[in-house]
Order: C-alpha cells, then sequence, then structure tokens
C-alpha cells in the first residue's frame, strides 16, 4: 500500500524551518500545531504566514492536555492571534489516557463555537476509551494513527473507521529536512471536502440484506450505513425494514439500563457483533453491564496473565468473554503476544469487506479452500454470516 496519495502532512516547531514554496507542490493540505497543552509552538506565527501567502488549505491542532474549554478557546485564540485567517478548522489531538471524556467534549463544545471543519485525532491505542468522542456533533472528521514497520510509506490501516489515516512519521517531502508525518484519506470524505468546502460524500450501501440474518447484525449493519438512508434503506431491507428500523429507533433511545438488560440477556450479541449493534451507546451500556458485574478492574497486564493461564478461553470464545467483561480483546491479545514473545508476523488479523465470503477469505490468507478451518479457529456458527468490520483470525 506504499505510495498513497494524496500527500497531506502534520507539522510542528520539530521540522524546523520549512521551505513551504517547495513543498506547496508535494501537498494537498497541511494541518499546523499550535500549542501542546500550554506551550505555544514556536514556528506557527511562520507556518501560518506561508500557507496563507501561498495558498496552501490548512487545518490548525492542538496537542490537547486535559485542559477543557479553557485549552480549546486557547487553541483558537493562538491561531487567529497568528494570522490564521483561512484555517478551515481546529482539531484536538488527544493522545494522553486517562483524560476526563467530559473535558474533552466541553473542548470540542468550545471549538464548535468557531465555524469550521473541525476534528478529533485519537491514538490508535485509546481508541476504546475516547471512542464516544468521535461520535459528537462538533466532530466532522476523525483521524487515527497506524504506522506498522514505519519505514515512510502506507502498510498498516486503522481497524476504527477514521476518515484521515496518520501512516507514517517518517514521510520525507521536498521542502522539509527531515522526517514527517504523513497522512491519507481512508473514509467517506473525498480531498474536495477537506480543500474546497464541497460535502463529504455519502458511503454507497452495500446491498440488499441478507434476509436471514439476525436481527443484531441487521441493526449494525444498518448503523454502520450499509443499507442507506430513507427509500434505500427501505428497499435493501426489504420485508425487514419495519422490524429493523424499530430495532434501529430504540437502540438510540431507549434508557442504558433498558439496552444492558436486553445485552445481558443475549439480544445484542457478543464481542464485535454487540459494538456494532449498540453504535456509539456501547460505552455506556458495556459500563452498566460491568457495573452489574463488578467488572473492569483488572489491568491489561493481569488479565493476559489470566488468558495464558486459560481462564478465558480460546478464539471467538475468549474475545467474546473479554469484550462482555469491559476489556479490549485486542488490547489483551497485544499483552498475550508480547508476554510469550509472538511476532506481528505470527499473530495475523483480516477484516472483513463489504462482498466477503468465507471461502474467498480462505484463498487470500493462504488456507486455500479451507474455510471450515477458519470458521472452527474463530469459532464462527455460521459460516456464511459474516460481516464487515469483523475480525477473522488465522
Amino acid at each position: 500500500m506504499a505510495g498513497i496519495l494524496p500527500t497531506i502532512i502534520d507539522v510542528s516547531e520539530h521540522q524546523g524551518r520549512i521551505d513551504w514554496d517547495a513543498v506547496k507542490q508535494n501537498v494537498h493540505f497541511a494541518i499546523i500545531r499550535v500549542q501542546d497543552g500550554t506551550y505555544h509552538d514556536v514556528r506557527l506565527a511562520e507556518n501560518i504566514a506561508a500557507v496563507e501567502r501561498l495558498g496552501i488549505p490548512y487545518y490548525c491542532y492542538g496537542f490537547y492536555r486535559n485542559g477543557g474549554a479553557v485549552e480549546a478557546a486557547r487553541l483558537v485564540s493562538r491561531a487567529k492571534a497568528a494570522g490564521a485567517k483561512s484555517c478551515r478548522g481546529y482539531v484536538l489531538d488527544v493522545e494522553v489516557g486517562g483524560q476526563s471524556v467530559a473535558g474533552i467534549l466541553s473542548a470540542g463544545n468550545t471549538l464548535a463555537q468557531s465555524a469550521g471543519d473541525n476534528g478529533v485525532y485519537i491514538a490508535n491505542h485509546l481508541y476504546g476509551q475516547y471512542a464516544s468522542v468521535a461520535s459528537q456533533p462538533w466532530v466532522k472528521w476523525t483521524w487515527i494513527p497506524t504506522y506498522g514497520v514505519n519505514d515512510g510509506a502506507a502498510h498498516t490501516p486503522p481497524r476504527h473507521y477514521c476518515d484521515l489515516w496518520q501512516f507514517t512519521s517518517t514521510g520525507r517531502v521536498p521542502g522539509i529536512g527531515g522526517n514527517v508525518d504523513c497522512n491519507a484519506l481512508n473514509g467517506k470524505r473525498d480531498l474536495a471536502s477537506f480543500t474546497a468546502g464541497a460535502k463529504p460524500v455519502e458511503p454507497a450501501p452495500s446491498g440488499p440484506a441478507d434476509q436471514s440474518l439476525p436481527l443484531h447484525v441487521l441493526v449494525g449493519n444498518t448503523l454502520a450505513g450499509m443499507y442507506g438512508d430513507g427509500d434505500a434503506r427501505k428497499a435493501n431491507l426489504g420485508a425487514r425494514y419495519d422490524e429493523v428500523q424499530g430495532a434501529v429507533n430504540h437502540v438510540c433511545s431507549a434508557k442504558t439500563s433498558v439496552l444492558a438488560d436486553e445485552a445481558q440477556a443475549g439480544k445484542w450479541g457478543n464481542g464485535d457483533e454487540r459494538k456494532r449493534a449498540l453504535g456509539t451507546r456501547y460505552d455506556e451500556v458495556q459500563a452498566e453491564i460491568n457495573r452489574r458485574a463488578g467488572l473492569g478492574g483488572k489491568s491489561v497486564d493481569t488479565v493476559a496473565d489470566e488468558v495464558i493461564a486459560g481462564k478465558w478461553g480460546k478464539g471467538q470464545d475468549r474475545r467474546n468473554r473479554l469484550s462482555a467483561a469491559g476489556y479490549d480483546p485486542d488490547a489483551v491479545q497485544a499483552k498475550v503476544n508480547a508476554k510469550l514473545g509472538v511476532t506481528a508476523s505470527t499473530a495475523r488479523c483480516y477484516v472483513v469487506k463489504s462482498g466477503d465470503t468465507l471461502s474467498g477469505i480462505a484463498q487470500k490468507v493462504g488456507w486455500g479452500g479451507n474455510w471450515a478451518g477458519l470458521a472452527n479457529k474463530n469459532g464462527i456458527a455460521n459460516p456464511s454470516r459474516i460481516y464487515p468490520g469483523q475480525k477473522i483470525y488465522y
């Protein structure tokens, strides 16, 4: 996946003095750091002056340090003081764990008072902690980093949805003397929506729904936009439209306690299926389930030791049990791999895309036609029922 275009950079004082005249020919837009908490980026004024002079589309970001609304207001005021007249929007860069989500939401609401195409950057390993931020009305786009081998090329797409993917911190762009973060479009937005004010391109529906799928899977697919909206959704869901739309409305409006009762009774599935079916309500519902069960207090390190000791089962059963207990199965598995010395090359997974079949995936990942083996390894009871975003381990 090397050489993904368009080239999009984010810069700070760490890049030193930038030759923006040379950069202009090699990038589509830039994201410029304003601050790190209370710290003022020393290259801000010169970077802003250059992109304003050259007409390079740009955004401004601040590395967030738990300062809430005050920090967000400072981000905007500093950018404007530096001459940011054409800034397209502001971005909160959330890379530190353990910060107040309420504080981040307050900061975002402050940014919303400044008209613009505002976004949020969330560190990939912290996405579970801050996922609720990405769904806020003031967030027009999300930005996530995953590097893989981090050699300047693009290798490992994010496992969470995002509009912009930071794929390396070792990129090279003429006009910048050293390494620079490089990014690529990854979601439903096209380049014009970032640079020319065009509306985001709506994702195309995947087509008619499989009428045999369980209700919670259809709900998850609907919330993910697979069946479109309005008349397109009605057509794609066919005879099950009323049932599915009623369930979607219920997920969006029901009390947390009611959804928790239903989840515990198995209505919304387990693991990734539950996350997908509950959408933006997942975190609050899972927190309520954990509160009732007195779970979620152990560290990832402790849970990894329990996994190694065999206390959490195997395969998909393990993932389901970890998710139900409020833990991120991928984070736990990464810790297990580290403890056991398992390398990335031996701990592999395939993320299902629209139109995939299990037999086709088996061919792609080198299992020949052994779809049954994949189904068994991943605890898939019905091999014809897989969905986009599902992780298939091999």
